[in-house]
């Protein structure tokens, strides 16, 4: 008997015991028949899989005649769920798009998700992060998304409670980079407010700063965003952009800051400005030399330990800074708080070499600290100590012979080189 004159469900039986999906495949090949039968049932089959690879692939891709077929072989789209995130459903697996480009796929993304919701897909459902699938849209920027999700009932009011911050979508837009024209969209026509802090302080601007969001930034400013409102931390969006300077569009972004008004020498919580955190961080010689042009206060000092940007610039390293300050005003003899001058901080440094750059710049070697030690002292102790580490259980630094320990080593040498400097 040919296998077409068989009922539909042994054929399907039939279909259950063979091992592999390709040779289901193959067998609904053979015939319209077959095709009739068996193709739903590799539908069905499908979902059942651990990936549900076709469908995710369908909705990612917005292939809207797949997600059908799926539709009509039965399968409940409701209730399928991204195997990485049990709680994402198929609408945020189309606001990720894992790469691809909606435009020039479907010439209308609203279908996709009409087939969604109308199969009882959330379109506003949260995952087990707490974002909807506009959230996700809007953090990644994705132009071609967003609109489509909200003509089909997108929530925009909804908040976004990633790190309990609780920020709004024009927040999370700003962060994400959109283009303006969204952005204006959430404050003209949606009504969101352009002045709103989320719970961890921050406005619209600061999200804009740290995504390296320069229209979006311009955009906020001349709609009144206050360019030095600081978050619970005390930092105004300045004190990230010299936080985290290494972005080609950080240096633009800054100058517009600055000619609307941003504070150069505003204060965060701890009492650094943006010179103290780019100084830290050792930022690039002309962001440092444009804030200064700004009018950053080349001798403000932390109120917790008295450093100057000298200090922080000795003690990091960056001695590259270091002339740019003294012809700034900074004092390479400066006090903290215990009396040490940058050149006391410099000797945690694995840079002893390179002391001539200091001393060229006036460091005193023969200042004293509030203990009344002097660089030399310093030398002295840190040599000590570092041989005692080396000596101890029978020198296992030399045994060993790894990389650290050579280091460790060489630092000893120049040390070495610097006792008999002193010591002539």
């Amino acid at each position: 008997m040919a296998l077409g004159h068989l009922s539909t469900d042994l054929i399907v039986s039939i279909a259950e015991q063979l091992e592999f999906k390709k040779d289901v495949n193959a067998l609904a090949r053979t015939s319209r028949g077959l095709y009739a039968i068996l193709n739903p049932y590799l539908y069905r089959n499908n979902t059942h899989e651990e990936t549900c690879s076709t469908v995710w692939r369908a909705v990612k891709r917005s292939e809207t005649g797949t997600i059908q077929r799926f539709k009509d072989a039965g399968v409940d789209l409701s209730k399928l769920k991204d195997p990485q995130n049990s709680t994402d459903n198929l609408i945020h697996a189309l606001s990720r798009r894992c790469g691809y480009r909606l435009e020039g796929r479907v010439p209308d993304p609203v279908g996709v998700i009409r087939v969604l919701t109308d199969n009882g897909v959330d379109i506003n459902a949260k995952n087990s992060y707490g974002s909807s699938a506009l959230l996700i849209a809007a953090a990644r920027g994705d132009t071609a998304i967003l609109m489509p999700l909200i003509d089909c009932g997108a929530d925009v009011h909804v908040l976004d409670p990633f790190q309990s911050t609780d920020a709004t979508m024009l927040h999370v837009a700003a962060h994400g980079a959109c283009p303006v024209s969204f952005i204006e969209y959430l404050v003209d026509t949606c009504g969101l407010d352009v002045h709103q802090r989320d719970t961890k302080g921050q406005n619209a601007l600061h999200r804009a700063v740290r995504g390296d969001a320069y229209d979006v930034a311009c955009f906020l400013i001349t709609r009144g965003v206050d360019v030095n409102a600081q978050d619970e931390l005390g930092f105004a969006p300045v004190h990230f952009l010299a936080h985290r300077y290494t972005h080609p569009m950080d240096l633009p972004m800054f100058k517009v800051l600055v000619e609307n008004g941003a504070d150069v020498n505003i204060r965060n919580n701890k009492g650094k400005t943006p010179f103290h955190l780019g100084t830290k961080l050792w930022r690039d010689v002309e962001f440092m030399e444009l804030l200064l042009e700004k009018g950053a206060d080349v001798k403000a000092v932390t109120p917790d330990k008295g450093f100057t940007a000298m200090h922080l610039a000795a003690k990091v390293g960056a001695l590259d800074l270091l002339p740019l300050y003294v012809k700034y005003g900074g004092d390479i003899n400066a006090r903290d708080a215990r009396g040490r001058t940058p050149l006391h901080l410099f000797v945690e440094t694995d840079l002893m070499d390179d002391l001539e750059q200091l001393t060229d710049l006036g460091a005193d070697l023969d200042a004293k600290d509030s203990d009344g030690q002097t660089f030399h002292d310093l030398c002295e102790q840190k040599a000590d100590r570092v041989r005692r580490g080396v000596d101890s259980e029978g020198n296992p630094l030399v045994e060993e012979s790894s990389e650290d320990d050579a280091h460790v080593l060489l630092h000893i040498g120049l040390l070495e080189n610097l006792r008999a400097a002193f010591n002539p």
